[in-house]
């Protein structure tokens, strides 16, 4: 004997997680985490290169740009974790909020918003890559790379 599934105009009381949800909710949660660690640490990247710079005593066009870019990637930092705990703060409401007729219009919104800040998340965190990895390239050598010289030093001077 098999069993329709339920009308769509009826509430059914939430049923209880898998566990392949429960797997699901942990791996969503540590590469959350992972991507958390990463910006953090490309943080710690940027402030030892400013350190590093400042006792090289590196003065010129390619050491202040590549400052500018460091800086830049500390700000995107912060936009991870604002947009990540945005992200998760949605997440827990959906799944406190009791069952009932309204519920799925709210999931919906909470969903697109959760989209967002995790949009913004992806966005912020190769923004701060690419940030970074521009800093350490005017930063470290004592000649920066020519390509770099030639087209993006000129928008510093």
């Amino acid at each position: 004997m098999t069993s329709s599934p339920p009308p769509e105009d009826q509430t059914t009381p939430p049923s209880s997680a898998t566990p392949e949800d429960g797997v699901t909710q942990e791996l969503l949660l540590f590469g959350n985490e992972e991507i958390l660690r990463g910006s953090d640490n490309a943080t710690l990247v940027a402030f030892a290169a400013l350190a590093f710079q400042d006792l090289r005593g590196g003065e010129g066009v390619a050491q202040h740009a590549g400052s500018v870019f460091l800086l830049f990637s500390v700000l995107c930092c912060a936009l991870v974790h604002f947009a990540l705990g945005n992200a998760y703060i949605h997440r827990a409401r959906s799944l406190l909020r009791p069952g009932g007729p309204r519920r799925r219009r709210r999931q919906r919104r909470s969903g697109e918003a959760r989209t967002v800040s995790l949009g913004i998340v992806w966005l912020a965190v190769l923004t701060q890559m690419t940030c970074i990895a521009l800093g350490l390239l005017l930063i470290l050598p004592k000649q920066p790379p020519a390509l770099l010289v030639r087209y993006l030093l000129p928008w510093f001077s």
